[in-house]
């Protein structure tokens, strides 16, 4: 089952860069995108080098 973090816990201070190795050379980074909606963050879709995508819905304290 997976944990759900609390929006308090979450800063978005600059864009977020994924790394394997650290080195520009090698085998394809994955990618990391947001889904907004206005200024509010709704999804956030992890993209791999294969070409698997992973999406991860986010909810906020206080909706639905």
């Amino acid at each position: 089952m997976a944990k759900l973090i609390k929006g308090r816990q979450v800063l978005e201070d600059a864009p977020l860069e994924v790394s394997v190795d650290g080195t520009s050379e090698g085998p394809p980074q994955p990618e990391v995108r947001t889904h907004r909606c206005g200024d509010r963050v709704e999804q956030i879709e992890v993209v791999c080098s294969c070409g698997e995508r992973i999406f991860i819905k986010l909810e906020y304290e206080g909706e639905g």
